[in-house]
């Protein structure tokens, strides 16, 4: 039997465990306190396009990997975003909802994130197997560009969406520039 990339990877149970303990840290650090903050600070939009270029990037790198160091060192580039939407999308949801809306706006987009979440394994097993079946090459190929080409349409989206009256960023800067001219 051929060894997948997990068992190359990941030879014992200790090795495993430390794996997901350094996940762990990376997502705390990462979701709960690098995104969120950088995102009032930027502002929601800046950030919400800054991590679909890096994911779109990230993903498209896959296509160049030649060894499990490429691998996990892409994994690490993509990981560093892969969740970083789940806090800003919510705190979007929340500047641009209309006042005793946010719990809607936010059902919103949970429903949508679940949706997609749902969605796209079955799009993209049909993508691998229209593309050569689950042992080509082919398949993968196509669909990290599916993912990266998803990932720039995001961030399409967000260049041609109306700032949300509430955005921090926007807000800080008319109270500087107000302050300014005072």
């Amino acid at each position: 039997m051929k060894p997948t990339l997990q068992t190359r990877l990941v030879h014992s149970t200790s090795e495993h465990v430390a794996h997901e303990v350094v996940r762990t840290v990376v997502f705390l650090l990462d979701e709960c306190a690098l995104w969120p903050t950088l995102s009032d600070v930027i502002g929601r939009r800046t950030t919400i396009v800054v991590c679909g270029m890096w994911m779109a990037v990230s993903v498209a790198c896959f296509y160049l990997t030649t060894s499990s160091l490429l691998v996990v060192l892409i994994q690490l580039a993509f990981g560093l975003v892969a969740n970083a939407g789940w806090p800003i999308y919510y705190a979007a949801a929340s500047d641009a909802a209309p006042e005793g809306a946010v719990s809607t706006a936010n059902g919103i987009i949970t429903t949508a994130m679940f949706v997609g979440g749902g969605i796209a394994p079955l799009f993209m097993g049909k993508l691998i197997s229209l593309s050569g079946g689950w042992g080509e090459r082919g398949g993968y190929i196509v669909c990290f560009f599916v993912m990266s080409g998803c990932a720039l349409f995001g961030v399409l989206l967000q260049l041609f969406t109306e700032r949300p009256k509430h955005d921090s960023a926007q807000h800080d800067e008319s109270a500087s520039q107000e302050s300014v001219a005072q």
